[in-house]
């Protein structure tokens, strides 16, 4: 025996022994210390010690904070597995039932087999808090069954099976993802650049986990000392240095195991401190020491540029640790600025904050304290620059150290601003960004001591934040707490010591005395940024300018320069970097640095390198020269985080209450539209509805918005420009310029000699001008004009196969280049099914540009000669060119074909010119009616890209953002309304006394559902492996009305008819229309005729004979295009729509009446996982009693028992039971009753 503690090998003596180095510890004795108490005091003391560096009041949640859940493997954790293995599951239980006539017998039995397999694999996970994952056995199995439906992907050609792979891959992606990585093996380091918010989200996560009672020990970095190893240290700082490591692990394992619940240990910043010291040599044996104990989880925050001194990579190779990247505020600055500028009491500014070091917290904080400390509520017109921001937080600072009950003297002497100076000026005579702390205290004290006899003046700036401190050793050292502020006040001294008199320039004096600063960019790129802003502020100088025409500027000076940009007040932007920044554009040097950086500087209002300089540089190209250009870099700018994601998630994440400048929205309005070019889809399809977002309530923006680009020469941007136009118009309340919007309409597309041919164009156009006559706010005396058809020409003859097969390059000649490949990839993608005999049919011209022709079938129309001509007008139209865009399509496809998500430039131009030939077969040729199939003798003109499926994304549309737990959703949420699940299986089948109520479905006191359907597993899709079946409840509600005078003959005979068989009538759905097109919209009016299933019907009794005409109340949105999906929801009729004089409001699913009072929405808009929609009582009964109807609703639902290949339902050894219901009011109540039917 050894202080307690038996050894059973050897100890290493360097507190950091290997994970077979096990060490046997009298447990209760230890663990006995380990209290409730010791854990929050710990915790606690770490959490105060931070100091500033936590603000709970300022927390913002972030997409890191959901690693803390997948560590605890708590139930939000739990939740989105169970959702992404009922995606999946879902996935292939549609592929079973939808194909499996195509399947052989083995090709079922091994998917069933495989999914099996993955279910058991994956809950077993889920529903455990120690088990392990085993994902080589997962993978295996999903790659199995993605290897089948790719084959019949390929054979079949059918797009449900391409997105069920798409869905497949993402599962896969899901699973083998950081997220669900954590939650396997839970050693996480967690990286981001100095003030980024790393040690506030750390003790953020540690404060909620303290509150939730979970045991946690917290680590500050700056704590540690000297050359000890850490365990050490942490034991000493735990007072708990009598005991080994391994001890206090081993009884840190046995409290979670005890409490079944991982317990997390957290170090914070291991760079500050000695940690830098310390740290490198043990990281590595840490991270392998604790992943061996089964109850233990282990976070570490490090500042990013420490990345490759503790040789990160290596750690995650050998030993398996996982590192995410935290990037502050990034994609969520409005809504972090938001919660600043309301805490500090600042009102909230007029011009988007555009600038990347708003997504750091640090300066977040710094910028709205130097606004409250110059007593200010708002951002003033001059408080632009990086400049009035430092400025402002050193005055401050002075202002408060100067006080009475602070440092008394007098704030003119500016002793802080001295102070800081001083110990910068050292730091930079001696070439460090630190010194020690002696040095900065004496420098400190002989500043203040003049004027006050308080000491300890480097404390109070310390106090302030404008510097920090390290602990290393017996030493301490002082820096500049934030990066910027450090190199800012370093090229302010350098600039400052310039002495006019004793140099002749500015380059003299910084190429004598601080050459260093310009030859080492990596140690003082920053400082050159910061001088960038100084020198043309201070000396009218810009940093360019002090290098030689003949040299050349260096690339690192130029970036520093370009960068620069985004600090700099307008006022201080020469005629030299004008001339600097215009030459960039039209060299072509640096410009993709400089696209970017334009983008941040997109919506100021009087600046010269705003959205203005931007389209005018790129509206004087062709379209085939721009995109070589532009494409290209729109894809790399496609990143997250980027200028480019920056101007669209400002929008998409911001409020219309946001007061932004009429100017200032124009600006961001541009620079949107440029966006439109791209062939990124997700890219493009998000700067839509961002655009889309901007405009609502902003006609007047849309209107001078389209005066700019009313001369643009690629139909990509026309045609997403009146896209995010049309989403705002009908999105609108305010639709004071709806009038001018549409007159622009009128006269720039469709009173032309030739209306614009796009078929996007011209129906987003016409949809503007027709919902602006319905509703009153515009006025056409000649409506012929804006409706189909047109008068686009068509030409007599199109060019034949072989001119077409004249533009494809052999690829077995000498000469043939890999940029070729892009233009081969468009002649053989557009030939039809039976088009060139060179080439087998492609893709797009069999199944996208002939299928969209189908309904002009016949002899009338010949597909083969218009892809001939498509092609003829890519390359001579267009201007498609293997040089210019060869080299981005080679590549721009690569990857798995299921999820790619960006386009040739090739393909894009084929987009454009399927859109176009299909105006002017529209304005020359009719099509054939789709409801008179398959005769096809009738003739119509046609409408719009609802018709044949081309449109592309929904543009009314705003995706909500739909969060569990909200209160108004509370009482729809019926589990407790089901009837229990005990019993034998066949007993609980036959028992029909714990059925639910239907009322409970339907009637919710002031409101009542029109429709709902819902589905109740016995264990939720949470697999009991002992099972080998499972119960379900489903069940759907319907309502239909009825006029009075036939009500009592149909209601009497639904009510006594088993429902099942579908043989009421259907709810109509709809995929084809936009959420706000309903009622009103010619795409509704047109899909209402009878092809589409729409109107009243009426349903035969046994005889046959009709028993009167019913309507359904409802219909069913399905729209499932773009990158913007949208819950299904249900939309009154239209005879109810306008009964109850409904209104649609922005939020999709919800309508108001004429006096602005909701009386509907749909419930999956308030709640995840709620379904139906709900109409006020009140107003249902006013709607039936002034048309003379009645209204009935029918219940059908099913108990049943699926067997574990659950897909298979013709096993009669368990048939289910059906449950049928008819109810109605019955003095003013709703009344019914079920009936139970066995199968």
């Amino acid at each position: 025996m050894m202080n307690g503690k038996t050894i059973i090998q050897n100890h290493s003596g360097s507190g950091d022994n290997v994970a077979g180095d096990k060490y046997s510890v009298e447990r209760p004795e230890l663990i006995s210390l380990l209290t409730e108490k010791w854990f929050e005091d710990q915790v606690n003391g770490a959490i105060n010690n931070l100091g500033r560096r936590f603000s709970p009041e300022l927390n913002i949640e972030i997409d890191t904070n959901k690693y803390f859940d997948a560590i605890e493997r708590n139930e939000d954790f739990r939740k989105s597995c169970r959702d992404e293995v009922a995606r999946f599951v879902g996935c292939i239980e549609y592929v079973l039932k939808t194909f499996s006539k195509h399947f052989t017998q083995d090709e079922i039995s091994t998917i069933e087999s495989a999914l099996k397999e993955i279910i058991a694999k994956c809950y077993s996970f889920i529903n455990s808090a120690d088990s392990d994952f085993e994902d080589k056995v997962v993978f295996d199995e999903i790659i199995l069954i993605q290897g089948i439906l790719s084959g019949y992907a390929e054979a079949l050609r059918e797009p449900s099976l391409e997105k069920i792979l798409a869905n497949l891959f993402d599962f896969k992606k899901f699973l083998d993802g950081n997220y669900f990585k954590v939650a396997c093996k839970p050693i996480l380091l967690i990286v981001g650049n100095g003030g980024i918010g790393k040690s506030h989200l750390l003790a953020n996560a540690l404060n909620s986990r303290l509150k939730q009672h979970k045991k946690s020990v917290f680590i500050l970095g700056q704590h540690l000392k000297g050359s000890t190893p850490p365990w050490k240290q942490i034991l000493e700082n735990a007072s708990m240095e009598e005991y080994l490591d391994d001890d206090f692990l081993e009884a840190l394992n046995e409290k979670g195991k005890e409490l079944n619940e991982r317990v997390l240990i957290a170090v914070d910043a291991m760079n500050e401190g000695q940690g830098k010291v310390i740290w490198p040599d043990h990281f590595a044996g840490v991270v392998q020491k604790i992943s061996t104990y089964p109850w233990l989880a282990f976070v570490a925050t490090l500042r990013s540029s420490y990345e490759s001194l503790f040789d990160v990579a290596h750690v995650i190779r050998r030993n398996g640790l996982i590192r995410v990247n935290h990037s502050g505020f990034s994609g969520r600055e409005e809504r972090a600025a938001r919660v600043y500028f309301q805490h500090y009491g600042i009102n909230f500014p007029r011009v988007p904050l555009l600038a990347p070091e708003f997504s750091n917290p640090l300066y977040l904080k710094l910028f709205c304290e130097s606004l409250v400390s110059e007593g200010l509520s708002e951002i003033p017109d001059n408080f632009r620059g990086f400049s009035a921001v430092v400025k402002s937080l050193v005055d401050s600072t002075d202002k408060k150290l100067s006080g009475g009950d602070s440092y008394d003297y007098p704030q003119s002497k500016k002793l802080a601003r001295k102070a800081i100076y001083g110990i910068v000026a050292r730091m930079s005579s001696e070439n460090v960004r630190e010194i020690h702390y002696d040095e900065a205290y004496e420098i400190a004290e002989k500043v203040v001591r003049r004027f006050s006899d308080k000491r300890h003046f480097i404390e109070a700036l310390i106090d302030e934040g404008v510097f920090s401190k390290d602990i290393r050793g017996e030493d301490e050292f002082v820096f500049i707490t934030y990066e910027r502020l450090a190199d800012y006040i370093e090229a302010d001294y350098l600039i400052g010591e310039f002495k006019p008199s004793e140099w002749s320039s500015i380059s003299e004096f910084l190429g004598h005395n601080y050459q260093d600063v310009f030859e080492n960019p990596f140690m003082k790129q920053g400082v050159l940024e910061a001088l960038a802003i100084l020198l043309p502020e201070k000396l009218n100088v810009e940093l360019i300018d002090l290098f030689s025409s003949e040299d050349g500027v260096p690339s690192h000076i130029v970036e520093a320069c370009l960068q620069s940009l985004i600090w700099r007040k307008n006022t201080t932007i020469t005629d030299s970097m004008k001339a600097f920044v215009r030459h960039s554009l039209e060299s072509g040097d640096n410009r993709e640095s400089l696209f970017s950086i334009l983008f941040y500087l997109l919506s100021e209002p009087d600046h010269p390198f705003n959205a203005t300089l931007l389209h005018d540089y790129l509206v004087k190209f062709t379209m085939a020269d721009r995109d070589s250009f532009w494409v290209p870099f729109l894809q790399r700018a496609s990143k997250e985080y980027s200028s480019v994601r920056r101007v669209i998630s400002w929008k998409n994440s911001s409020s219309n209450e946001v007061g932004v400048s009429q100017n200032s929205r124009l600006n961001l309005a541009i620079g949107l539209s440029w966006i439109f070019a791209s062939t990124h889809i997700e890219l493009r399809d998000s700067a839509t509805m961002s655009l889309s977002t901007l405009l609502e309530d902003n006609l007047v923006t849309a209107v001078n918005l389209l005066k700019k680009f009313e001369q643009v020469n690629d139909p990509y941007i026309y045609e997403r420009i009146l896209a995010a136009c049309y989403g705002a118009v009908l999105r609108s309340e305010d639709r004071a310029s709806l009038s001018s919007l549409c007159k622009i309409l009128v006269s720039n597309i469709f009173d032309q000699d030739e209306v614009y041919p796009n078929c996007h164009v011209r129906n987003y156009a016409r949809g503007i001008i027709e919902f602006a006559c319905h509703y009153g706010d515009f006025s056409l005396e000649d409506m012929k004009m804006v409706r189909p058809p047109y008068n686009a020409s068509l030409p007599d003859s199109y060019p034949d196969n072989d001119e077409i097969d004249s533009y494809r390059y052999d690829y077995k000649a000498d000469d043939f280049k890999e940029i070729y490949w892009g233009q081969n990839s468009i002649l053989s993608s557009m030939v039809t099914e039976y088009g060139r005999e060179t080439s087998m049919y492609g893709d797009f011209g069999r199944y996208t540009f002939e299928s969209a022709f189908y309904d002009w079938k016949g002899e009338k129309l010949d597909t083969n000669g218009l892809s001939n001509y498509a092609c003829w007008l890519i390359f001579n139209e267009y201007g498609y060119d293997p040089v210019k865009h060869g080299a981005y399509d080679r590549y721009a496809s690569a990857g798995d074909r299921h999820t790619n998500r960006i386009e040739r430039i090739g393909k894009k131009y084929q987009w454009i010119a399927l859109y176009e030939l299909i105006s002017r077969v529209a304005d020359n040729i009719p099509m054939n009616e789709p409801s008179d199939w398959p005769n096809f003798e009738k003739e119509v003109w046609y409408q719009g890209p609802w018709q044949n499926h081309l449109q592309n994304i929904d543009p009314t549309t705003l995706v909500p953002e739909i969060k569990s737990g909200n209160p108004e959703a509370k009482k729809f949420v019926l589990e407790d309304k089901l009837a229990n699940w005990n019993g034998e299986d066949a007993v609980w089948l036959a028992d029909t006394n714990g059925l639910p109520d239907p009322k409970f479905f339907i009637d919710f006191d002031e409101l009542v559902v029109l429709e709902d359907h819902d589905t109740w597993d016995e264990v939720n899709l949470d697999y009991e492996l002992s099972k080998d079946a499972r119960k379900q409840f489903w069940y759907q509600i319907r309502s239909y009305l009825v006029s009075s005078s036939e009500f009592d003959a149909v209601y009497d005979y639904v009510s006594q008819k088993d429902l099942m068989g579908r043989w009421m009538p259907k709810t109509p759905e709809v995929f084809n229309i936009y959420g706000h097109e309903f009622c009103w919209s010619p795409a509704y009016k047109d899909i209402q005729k009878s092809y589409y299933g729409f109107g009243w019907e009426t349903p035969r009794n046994a005889e046959s004979e009709k028993i009167g005409k019913i309507l359904p109340t409802t219909t069913e949105y399905a729209w499932e295009g773009g990158a913007t999906e949208c819950p299904r929801f249900y939309v009154p009729t239209d005879l109810m729509f306008n009964g109850l004089r409904l209104k649609p409001v922005r939020n999709v699913g919800e309508w108001v009446n004429d006096t602005g009072a909701k009386v509907c929405f749909n419930l999956s808009m308030l709640e995840k996982g709620l379904s139906g929609v709900v109409l006020k009582k009140s107003a249902l009964h006013d709607f039936l009693v002034e048309n003379d109807l009645k209204i009935f609703w029918t219940f059908l639902g099913q108990k049943m028992v699926l067997p574990s290949d659950h897909w298979d339902f013709r096993d009669d050894s368990l048939p289910p039971l059906n449950v049928s219901g008819c109810y109605t009011f019955i003095d003013g109540e709703i009344q019914g009753k079920i009936a139970t039917f066995q199968r």
